[in-house]
């Protein structure tokens, strides 16, 4: 059995929190700034982000079209041609969030094509000098994102292959970049885990990576923790990382709107519940459902049947988790490592 790891609970209930938020920080507005809240003056319009703020890498009083994420139906609004052909620059790093962002969140069906034209997009224009390092790394790492996706979501592995490779030319634009270096290490170790490899030393090195960026990497350990078999102890690692939160320090950060992951504490929240399903602690896990429940919007999360059926029979919900045994790992009957890997929090607003 794995030993437990210590954790300085004071710390993981505000990375914890902010994890379960997104990967946003709360903007903060310098009130002694001669211009603080004003918008920049610009000739071209700028979206209302909302309490999101401007995405990293975004880019205020541009020609180029970025996603609108308060927009109901679409991250797509057909400023660039089809595929994104023919853009450069920075245009082509706006078209590709636009088509990554409306693959991942609207047309499900449509990712493969969107892969292969962010593929093409990032052999044209990944080198760009016109582009930033954030921005060169973010279309790789979109692309080892949306492979990821479409293999965990859709059962469409055709991408996988080149999932890692995509991750790493991130982390090579970027090395000091602990998220996308958590990203790397959590890739790694799931292909290790389908071909039988050995994962251990790489989950050490992944939980390595969280004193750097405790927000980033602590739900990525949580994620594969629990779908290990209970048997490595990584399973009951990722009780005690949920046992550390404070339910109350949220607040700050869960109070404002998320455009880009609506339903976040939703997803996060039911990743607790199969936290504590995976060993068999009904009461835990039927408080995290009703959590999940609780969630203003709930009603409206994609997975509410899902949601519905572990409530009316928490103890069959863990059953399907403790009847795998102690040496089995579980990935496949989570549903926040399968159908909700991503949509589980970033589904558009229903």
């Amino acid at each position: 059995m794995r030993p437990m790891r210590p954790i300085a609970c004071a710390t993981l209930a505000l990375s914890l929190s902010l994890a379960a938020c997104g990967d946003n920080a709360a903007p903060t507005v310098d009130d002694d700034a001669p211009d603080a809240g004003a918008e920049p003056s610009c000739d071209y319009p700028l979206y209302d982000h909302g309490t999101d703020g401007v995405y990293e890498g975004y880019v205020e009083c541009s020609s180029a079209r970025f996603p609108d994420f308060q927009h109901p139906t679409t991250r797509w609004d057909g400023s660039y041609a089809e595929g994104c052909v023919g853009a450069t620059g920075l245009d082509a790093f706006a078209c590709s969030e636009q088509l990554f962002w409306e693959a991942l969140q609207f047309d499900i069906e449509g990712r493969a094509a969107a892969y292969d034209a962010l593929d093409a997009l990032n052999d044209l224009e990944g080198d760009n000098p016109a582009l930033d390092a954030t921005q060169r790394a973010r279309m790789s790492w979109r692309l080892g994102m949306l492979a990821a996706a479409m293999a965990s979501e859709d059962g469409d592995y055709s991408a996988a292959p080149a999932m890692q490779g995509h991750i790493e030319r991130a982390v090579e634009i970027l090395p000091g970049n602990v998220l996308l270096q958590g990203w790397l290490k959590t890739v790694e170790i799931m292909l290790a885990v389908r071909l039988g490899g050995d994962y251990d030393a790489l989950l050490d090195e992944l939980w390595a990576l969280y004193p750097q960026d405790p927000g980033g990497v602590a739900g990525a350990v949580l994620g594969i923790a629990v779908g290990l078999p209970r048997a490595s102890g990584w399973p009951d690692t990722g009780v005690e990382i949920v046992e550390g939160i404070d339910q109350e320090a949220c607040a700050p950060w869960c109070g404002w709107e998320f455009l880009r992951a609506p339903y976040v504490l939703a997803g996060q929240y039911f990743l607790y519940a199969e936290t504590y399903a995976r060993v068999g602690d009904l009461e835990s896990t039927a408080y995290w459902l009703d959590r999940v429940a609780a969630v203003p919007g709930a009603d409206t999360w994609p997975f509410v049947d899902e949601l519905d059926a572990a409530r009316a029979d928490v103890a069959a919900f863990a059953a399907k988790f403790t009847e795998r045994g102690d040496d089995e790992e579980v990935f496949d009957l989570m549903l926040m490592n399968t159908a909700g890997t991503c949509l589980g929090c970033h589904a558009y607003e229903r």
